[in-house]
Order: structure tokens, then C-alpha cells, then sequence
């Protein structure tokens, strides 16, 4: 995409625009894009080099106990297994969630979220993963942070 050429100092005016512009074509491109490979040289196409310089946060966070069913999928959503032999349910309490947040401007991404049962994995593996997912996505991680 080409990006706006000025010649001289900005306004105020001039800055905001340029800045909204460059995020409505963030939104549309992330509401078009498949998340597939293409989708990510998108991604990489539309983001600055200040915008690509991330930390990873991962934190817990509390969710509703709701548990719904899908019909399409014929599964139990929001529910896991609470004991080895996968014979008894309980509803999620929380959630591993993580995100990459840039450091030098207001771009955020969500990474992925991950219910946290006693077999959700190990989190350092998990950790791994989503580093791995954001310099995938061609993103420069510098710090891991847990909130």
C-alpha cells in the first residue's frame, strides 16, 4: 500500500488524519484477511517498523462460568475436563490469555487464549508458541511480560 508523501512539516490536523487513515485500513484489512499465510504479509504490508516492535503480555483473567453448546460443532464450549479419565465437566474459570502489545504506538493484537484446566499444558510451552506466532507474523519481540 502506498503511504501518504507530504512535503514540509504536518498539522496537527494533518497528523490525525494520516493516523486514522492508517487505521481504518488496519480494521478492513483484518476484517477481509483469512487468517492464513497471505493474510499475514497483509499484516506485515500494513504495519510500520514502530508498529512491529511488540512485548508478549500473558496474564489470567476471570471468566462468566457460562457454558454453551454447539449445535454446529456438537460440542460443549467453555467447559473442561476436570479429572484424568475425561468423565466429569466443570465450567472455565479463567482464561491464559496473550497479547502483543507495541511499544513505541497504540497497536495491539490478540494472540490466543487458552482455558486453564489442570491439563492445559505447560506454560512454558505455551509461552513458546505464541513467541513463535508473533515473529511469525513478522512482529519483533522484545520482552515477555506476565502481568
Amino acid at each position: 500500500m502506498m503511504e501518504e508523501q507530504h512535503d514540509g512539516p504536518t498539522t496537527s490536523a494533518q497528523t490525525a488524519q494520516i493516523r486514522g487513515n492508517r487505521r481504518l485500513r488496519a480494521k478492513s484489512l483484518f476484517q477481509q484477511a483469512p487468517p492464513n499465510i497471505e493474510g499475514e504479509e497483509v499484516l506485515r504490508d500494513v504495519l510500520t517498523i514502530h508498529d512491529r516492535i511488540v512485548q508478549v503480555s500473558f496474564d489470567d483473567v476471570v471468566t462468566t462460568l457460562k457454558t454453551y453448546y454447539s449445535r454446529k460443532e456438537d460440542v460443549l464450549r467453555r467447559c473442561g475436563y476436570c479429572n484424568k479419565d475425561a468423565t466429569k465437566t466443570m465450567p472455565d474459570q479463567k482464561a491464559l490469555v496473550f497479547a502483543a502489545w507495541s511499544l513505541l504506538t497504540s497497536f495491539n493484537i490478540l494472540l490466543n487464549a487458552y482455558p486453564r484446566t489442570p491439563f492445559t499444558g505447560r506454560l512454558e510451552d505455551l509461552l513458546d508458541d505464541n513467541l513463535k506466532a508473533a515473529e511469525d507474523m513478522g512482529l519483533h519481540v522484545k520482552a515477555a511480560v506476565c502481568d
